[in-house]
């Protein structure tokens, strides 16, 4: 490798560090919004804003970069109601054409960190494109999903199903944006 290669790398890895930065503070952004709609995000164990892929292994570099950033809510006075919101920006293996901000949503009690797997798995259903319909994603959407989700799904989720609705994330420039596109459809 040479020096404007190893200069290249480099620019691109920090071309990368921007578009994480810029989409978790979309996410984080949109706090208020969500407060306004009766919604707090969850706090305690639950991580605020979720790294995929955080297993970093020699034999598994296809997961070392983060795949999304979301952040879950909950409806005040009830835990078990979960709105999710997100930034998928990658996904092997998914049919995406574009990076992908989403909303979904959920009921489910009892659950682990492969919820949040739950929350974006429309990203993995072919024929679900991020165009604005609101849809309902069941495990028979996601055959090839991840164990662990499709248990999660199956087993501890009200109806095995969620509700979810996506947009090329390049649509979303502000909270309002992300109101108007994901939350007003999902919540109507």
């Amino acid at each position: 490798m040479s020096r404007e290669d190893g200069r290249a790398v480099l620019e691109a890895f920090r071309y990368v560090d921007g578009i994480y930065r810029t989409a978790a503070q979309l996410v984080a952004a949109c706090d208020p919004v969500l407060g306004g709609r009766g919604f707090l995000p969850y706090v305690g164990n639950w991580r605020a804003i979720y790294v995929a892929g955080k297993h970093q292994h020699l034999a598994h570099a296809d997961r070392w970069l983060p795949r999304f950033v979301i952040r879950q809510y909950h409806q005040e006075g009830n835990n078990d109601d979960y709105l999710t919101i997100g930034a998928v920006l990658w996904y092997p293996g998914a049919p995406l054409e574009l990076p992908v901000g989403l909303a979904s949503r959920l009921t489910a009690s009892n659950t682990g960190d492969d919820i949040y797997w739950v929350s974006i798995l429309q990203c993995l259903a072919a024929g679900c494109p991020a165009d604005g319909v609101v849809r309902t994603i069941t495990p028979d959407d996601v055959p090839d999903a991840p164990r662990e989700v499709l248990y999660e799904l199956r087993r501890k989720v009200q109806q095995a199903s969620l509700r979810s609705v996506a947009v090329p994330l390049l649509d979303l420039t502000c909270p309002a944006d992300v109101d108007a596109r994901l939350l007003t459809p999902l919540l109507a």
